[in-house]
Parts: C-alpha cells; structure tokens; sequence
C-alpha cells in the first residue's frame, strides 16, 4: 500500500490512508467515515487479506453510498481470492508483476486525474479582450474546450465496463479503455487476435480503412468471437464527419454465460445508448486531428 501511496502522492495527489490509526476504534471509524465523504474517490488495494476484512468492504460500501468512483488495484492473489463478490466485472488495475509502479499505474493515474478535471467549476465573470489579442484568446479558448472534452472522453472509457477501441483509418489504436486492456492484456495481446487479423487483411487489400469497400468489410466483421476461454460480441461503428468517415469504433462485450445468437443481438442494442454519446465525443477528438 505504501508504495501505491508513494506514486499517487508523486502524482501531485493528496493521499489519505488509515496507517496510524487503531483499526475498529471508534475514533477510526469517525475517520475513515469523514475520509471518504470528503474524499474525490476511494483506491481499494484487494489482495487475499483485504477480501477477508470486513472493513474494508465497509469502506467500500460506504464509498458507494456516497456515490464516489472506486478504483482497484490487484496487489496479490488471484482473481477468486483477492475479488470480492459483487466486483469480478469491476475494473482493476493489475500489479502482481510489476516491476515499476509509477509506469504501471498510469492508467489509474490520467482517470482520476481526467474525473477531477472534468467536474464543472464556476465561470468567473468575463473580462473584455482588446481586438489585436481576440485571436490568440480564441484559440487558448478552444485549447481549454478541447481539454474538458478530452477529460469527460477519459470519463466516459474509463466507467464503460465493455471494452472499446477507437481506430483511424490507418489502423493505428487511438484509443482503447482500461475494459479493452483488461480483454486483450495489452496492445500486443489485440494484435495477436482474429479481430486483428481481419483489420490487418482489409488494410493490406485496401491500404486504407476509409475506402468504402474496406469500411463494408468492417461492418460486416464477425458478430461474435472467442478469445481464451472467453465469448465476446463485437459492434464495429463507423465514425462519420462532414469531411467523410474518420475511423472506428469497436466495442466489445463479454458474454461468455450466454453465447448464442441471440445473446449477441440483444447485446448489441442495449448498446446503443451508451455508444451516442461515446461516438459523439471521439468524433469531436478526430477531427481536430484532420
């Protein structure tokens, strides 16, 4: 925990743990209750030792109560022994192996970084800017827009519990949230897949994913596929702008308890909702790119 601690606080975050207190006093209870309410999110550390601990899912709950994101990292154990009931779909952060904490918890670091930049502040009233400077004010004015939208992108991919890549029309990964991550394992472990695979065939037939035959082929991409021991949906959504199409969504969903056809389907609209609002913002993003 110490080390998690360390690389947060490096990270220019004000960290708060319960070390110096007497675990299940009534004093450290009063603290850890004011902790969390005052608190912008709770890092939950699992390991064998925490699933077993009461209090820490007391805090955990208490978290939720109050309706504060929660973030977990994997220190030890496996997924079973460490995983508390009601989290095996939740996201976490993988550190059994690392080597280097301060590289592997980047991840954790830009989401909870991009969740606190992305809360509204009040706007201070305006102040009139002289003619010669009204140029280089709309552009620090579209700098700061331009941020808040990448912030409550980083928002939105980080609470998605499906995995999703964003794709431009080279193929490259633009985007992939910490759900994809935890599917592929990394960037190496997508590369590796049938779904790669496939990109990789278009690209080399077409040079380009934005030709219109290479975009149908997208489209018509498998509807479902198995990954390890696992079964997913897959939805490949083009990203259109005035300027033509930009690149690609994929999301992914597991449904390993349900793998048929019609799982797939019914999956793939309950997804709509969520993808507007996604497709809308990664839109925005690309075409300041072009």
């Amino acid at each position: 925990m110490r080390k998690i601690r360390d690389v947060l606080q490096a990270a220019q975050f004000t960290v708060w743990t319960d070390e110096n207190i007497e675990v299940g006093t009534r004093s450290w209870m009063t603290a850890i209750e004011e902790a969390i309410e005052n608190a912008g999110c709770l890092v939950c550390v699992l390991s064998p030792d925490s699933k077993k601990s009461q209090w820490v899912m007391e805090e955990v709950h208490h978290a939720e109560l109050h309706k504060k994101p929660i973030y977990m990292i994997l220190a030890r154990g496996g997924e079973q022994s460490s995983v508390p009931f009601g989290f095996t779909t939740t996201q976490w952060i993988d550190l059994r192996e690392s080597v280097d904490y301060s590289v592997d918890m980047q991840g954790l670091i830009q989401s909870v970084r991009a969740r606190f930049q992305a809360v509204q502040v009040e706007p201070t009233p305006a102040t009139p800017i002289p003619p010669k400077q009204q140029s280089s004010a709309s552009l620090q004015l579209a700098t700061v827009e331009s941020q808040k939208e990448s912030a409550r992108l980083q928002v939105v991919l980080s609470e998605l519990t499906e995995g999703v890549m964003v794709f431009d029309g080279t193929g490259r990964i633009v985007l992939m949230n910490p759900s994809a991550r935890h599917i592929w394992g990394s960037n190496k472990g997508f590369w590796e897949s049938e779904t790669a695979k496939d990109i990789g065939q278009i690209l080399k037939a077409y040079g380009s994913l934005l030709d219109r035959e290479a975009e149908q082929r997208l489209l018509n991409l498998p509807r479902s596929f198995k990954f390890g021991d696992r079964v997913f949906a897959q939805q490949v959504i083009p990203l259109a702008h005035h300027n033509g199409t930009l690149g690609y969504i994929i999301v992914l969903s597991d449904i390993s308890l349900e793998a048929n056809q019609e799982a797939v389907q019914t999956e793939i609209s309950n997804l709509r909702n969520e993808i507007d609002e996604l497709r809308k913002l990664v839109t925005q993003m690309l075409a300041r790119t072009t």
